[in-house]
Parts: structure tokens; C-alpha cells; sequence
């Protein structure tokens, strides 16, 4: 402890006990005009703690400050060299900022470098942290830098699944503009749609469908466009000419049987016509109401397959909606509670006719003995 505003004199010590100890018992009463500084605040406050302190003691006093959610103090360390240390938990600065929802110390930190997808002991991220507290802002920071928004903790949990579990609606949105995924597992096999559904967010169902939906479609197009060729051959219009003429001369039926072709002459017209995606045919009468044709002739096969969808399309069940699935929800638990109560009285009437048929049977034991005791009496 030291004066305020005088030299610096060590007058009382604070120990483990809580208790503050003088140095001169007869200056008890005048220990309220001093003030608490550890040594390194007041190195730091003097502006010679880069000379004095270490840099492990810097990175004490950055993490010190940042669980404070002391400005100052984490500008003065970070000024005097302090590295960006973690505690015995895994927790830097930047997770204490986002956890006190300290915006201006998580700028302040991620302006000097700091890690942003730097994980704990039990593998957060301190967008992890802004998600389950719900700081909104500190989540935008953390998203407008680019930072993991699909990584995950020892529970498999990411941060799109501690946001819709605490109902964080805002953050749930930002999230899904950012493409967090929403088909991931969590370790107790819930995903952020599940979680919804047993929290009853409508709204939120709503959006993570949609969302869901969106990123299938996605996949599915990018899947496709891998799967093309990346480079296509080009033809010039003479060239596809004579391939259509010679596909044409192969599949014609006016011959009654079909030209031998041999396995050179083959594969050299696999080779030439490999990039013709359609065959122009003659539709036989019997395929002909099947299928159908275009206007030039060329067999199309998606008539068909509209066909056959159209036919299925009655036995096909729609998807239900977010609205429907918790109205289906809320009725199963109603029916559940309803089973319940039905059995709880069902269990009372039992008990109740086990009374009444044992004080039955003590009432005719005890009819019995008065009817013996008569008998004997007469004899």
C-alpha cells in the first residue's frame, strides 16, 4: 500500500486471509488515506516496467488487466511489449474480452495481432464465448475479421449450436449469413435444427431449414461442376457435320442389320465425337408415346423421367413446415402428460381396491372366529 500522492512506502501487507496487517500497529486508523498497488502497477504507472518487469510478468498483467476489463491497462502492457499469454485454463486475453463483452479490448487486442481462433483447454474460441454469453457485438467484430465460424469445442459443439441453445436470435442470423453450417453433429447427436426443435423457436426452425436447404443446394452444385470436364474440346461446324453424318449412317434403321465396325474405327470415333451431347434418332411408334420427340427429331429423355415423376407425385409425402413439426411437438407432449395422469389414477384405484379387499378379508376372519367361538359355546 502507498500514499496517495506521496512516495511510495510500503505500510501494511494484504495477505492469503483477507485480512490487512500494519506494519506499525498505532497507524491503524490511518490506513484509509493509502491506496492497494501491486508492484507492477506501480512500475507500469512510473513508465519504467519494460525495464523492471518481464515479459512473463507483462503477460500476466495483460491477461490481469483483460479479466478486469481494465482499457488502460491493457494499452500500458501492450505499449511495454506484452505478449499474448494464456492462464492454466487456455483462456488469453481475447477470450476475457469477449466473455465481458469488453468491445474496445478485442479491437485493441486484435489490432496488435492477437490470435482470433486461439482455443482453451477444453477447445473454445473466443467466438465461442460471445456466442453463449450473447454479446452481439463482439460477435459482429469476430465475424467481420474472417474468423472460424464452424470450429468446434470438446463437446463437438460450434458456436451456431451454443447460440441457438442460449436463444440468441441475433446471433443466430449473423451466423447463417457468414455460412455456418447447420448440418453439424454435436456429441450428443443434436444439431443447431434439433436443438431448435426442443427449445420451441419457431422462427429460428424456420431460417435454419432454409439455411439448410440453401447450403444442400450448394454442395450439390459445386459437387456437379467438379465433375465436369475442365477443359472442352472445340469443333468447327464442318467437323460436327460429318460426326453427326457418320452417327447417323451407324444408327439408321433402313439396313436391316447393323454395319460391322471394328475396334479401331471405334474408339477413333469415340474420340472425335466425344463432345456431341445428342443423337438425332427415329423414334420407333411403340416408344414414340413414351417419350416423345422435339422439333428436329432428337429423343428426349427428360420427357420421360417427368412422366414417371408425374405418376409418383401423388404417393410422394410433402415436408412438413417448422410450425407444423412444433404443433406436432407440443400434441405429443400433451398426449404424454394426458398417459401420464390416466396411469397415476389408474395406480390410485388399484391401492384403493387392495384396501378394501384386505379389510374385507379382515372382517370376514374375524366373522369366522365369532362364528366358532359360538359353536364351541354351544357345546
Amino acid at each position: 500500500m502507498q500514499s496517495q500522492g506521496g512516495p511510495s512506502k510500503v505500510v501494511a501487507t494484504l495477505r492469503a486471509d483477507g485480512n490487512v496487517y500494519p506494519m506499525d500497529p498505532t497507524e491503524h486508523s490511518n490506513l484509509l488515506h493509502y491506496e492497494i498497488r501491486t508492484e507492477g502497477e506501480h512500475q507500469l504507472k512510473k513508465g519504467n516496467g519494460s525495464g523492471t518487469s518481464t515479459v512473463v510478468d507483462l503477460g500476466k498483467q495483460l491477461l490481469q488487466c483483460a479479466r478486469d476489463s481494465d482499457v488502460t491497462g491493457v494499452k500500458t502492457t501492450l505499449a511495454h511489449g506484452a505478449p499474448f499469454a494464456s492462464d492454466w485454463l487456455g483462456m488469453s486475453a481475447l477470450h476475457f474480452a469477449a466473455m465481458n463483452n469488453q468491445l474496445e479490448i478485442c479491437e485493441i487486442l486484435l489490432q496488435g495481432g492477437i490470435n482470433m481462433d486461439a482455443k482453451t483447454k477444453v477447445d473454445r474460441t473466443p467466438l465461442h464465448l460471445a456466442c453463449y454469453y450473447g454479446h452481439e457485438r463482439v460477435v459482429r467484430l469476430l465475424l467481420a475479421l474472417k474468423c472460424s465460424v464452424n470450429s468446434r469445442d470438446m463437446l463437438r459443439m460450434t458456436p451456431l449450436h451454443w447460440a441457438v441453445e442460449k436463444k440468441h436470435k441475433t446471433i443466430v442470423r449473423m451466423l447463417l449469413k457468414c455460412q455456418a453450417d447447420v448440418s453439424l453433429v454435436s456429441k450428443f447427436g443434436k444439431t443447431p435444427i434439433a436443438l431448435a426443435v426442443y427449445t420451441e423457436q419457431a422462427d429460428v426452425l424456420a431460417e435454419l431449414e432454409a439455411a439448410r436447404q440453401a447450403q444442400a443446394s450448394r454442395k450439390f452444385n459445386e459437387e456437379t461442376e467438379l465433375k465436369l470436364p475442365s477443359v472442352q474440346r472445340t469443333l468447327e461446324p464442318s467437323m460436327l457435320d460429318e460426326q453427326q453424318q457418320l452417327l447417323n449412317d451407324i444408327i439408321s434403321p433402313s439396313s436391316q442389320q447393323a454395319p460391322a465396325v471394328s475396334p479401331a474405327t471405334a474408339s477413333t470415333l469415340r474420340g472425335q465425337v466425344g463432345t456431341v451431347q445428342t443423337i438425332q434418332l427415329r423414334p420407333s411408334p411403340a416408344s414414340g408415346a413414351a417419350l416423345g420427340t422435339t422439333s428436329n427429331g432428337v429423343a428426349s429423355k427428360a420427357v420421360g423421367n417427368v412422366a414417371k415423376l408425374g405418376a409418383k407425385g401423388a404417393s410422394v409425402m410433402p415436408l412438413l413446415t417448422s410450425s407444423e413439426i412444433c404443433r406436432q411437438l407440443h400434441d405429443l407432449r400433451r398426449q404424454n402428460e394426458e398417459l401420464r395422469r390416466r396411469v397415476d389414477s389408474f395406480h390410485r384405484e388399484k391401492e384403493q381396491m387392495l384396501k378394501r379387499i384386505d379389510r374385507l378379508e379382515q372382517l370376514v376372519f374375524i366373522r369366522e372366529s365369532e362364528a366358532e367361538i359360538d359353536y364351541l359355546g354351544d357345546l
